[in-house]
């Protein structure tokens, strides 16, 4: 079964500082963009996968380079918000995307990713006038994916541990948190990634069996060379180089852009 491969692109500053990454200048932000995707395209193209990549705004400015590669290759764009600003209300979305109008403009992202995966109900309008078609900003099994406003929501992977004791609904914010609150492991994540390691195919193959595909989430930095801020850092699960457990991952599943997913199984997405 196919499943689909989704990366976020964004400074390695947002993962250590949160929002206050933004305060660092761009050569210490993207100090390592470049090399961490060249080194995941050459994965890619190795293993024959296509991924959905979500690029932050602010990327276009300041590492151009990376992002016309990536199009180059035929990967899907899709959008990130500009700096990867916490969307609490419509307000900050609606800056992010403003701040964003040359990178839509120019490669036209059909599908949204919220930072932290946190949406709130309302931004789903807003999205949907901006043009966009799909979104990927919760955590949940895949038959939760619903059509909100008009923009299909389809959830990054999570598996109930007790199927069959709590019916999964689809709520807005639907975070890593409280997927887990809810009774879920989010294997889908990239921090669920760096603790589970090769592991996380297990999660995948069990979805397969049950006729579902997985979508999972990945960041550059989590797969080549990266600076971590703090050595207190290094023991947390997603801080950790996952490079062996993706490649184990694209040789044993196969991977498509979401786009290229909901198409091949006759869930429509409006271009």
């Amino acid at each position: 079964m196919m499943n689909a491969l989704t990366i976020d692109v964004e400074s390695w500053v947002y993962r250590d500082f949160g929002y206050d990454g933004h305060r660092f200048d761009a050569e210490v932000k993207y100090c390592c963009l470049e090399n961490q995707i060249s080194h995941m395209l050459s994965l890619l193209e190795h293993y024959g996968a296509v991924a959905t990549w979500f690029f932050l705004g602010e990327v276009q400015e300041h590492a151009p380079k990376v992002l016309e590669e990536v199009a180059r290759t035929g990967q899907e764009i899709a959008f990130h918000t500009y700096a990867h600003k916490p969307l609490r209300n419509t307000q900050v979305l609606l800056k992010e995307l403003e701040k964003s109008k040359r990178f839509i403009s120019d490669f036209k992202p059909r599908g949204f990713r919220a930072p932290w995966a946190y949406i709130t109900r309302d931004a789903f309008p807003v999205l949907a006038r901006h043009g966009f078609r799909y979104s990927s900003s919760t955590y949940g099994p895949f038959n939760m994916r619903k059509v909100v406003d008009g923009v299909l929501e389809i959830p990054a992977s999570s598996l109930p541990i007790f199927p069959f004791k709590r019916k999964c609904s689809m709520i807005f914010p639907r975070d890593l948190k409280v997927a887990l609150k809810m009774g879920e492991i989010p294997y889908g994540s990239g921090s669920f990634l760096g603790l589970l390691g090769r592991k996380a195919g297990w999660f995948i193959k069990r979805a397969n069996k049950m006729g579902a595909p997985s979508i999972i989430l990945i960041h550059p930095w989590q797969v080549a060379e990266s600076p971590v801020s703090s050595v207190r850092f290094r023991a947390i699960p997603y801080y950790r180089n996952v490079n062996d457990a993706f490649k184990s991952l694209l040789e044993r599943f196969s991977f498509t852009s979401i786009f290229e997913l909901m198409k091949d199984m006759g869930i429509e997405i409006h271009s």
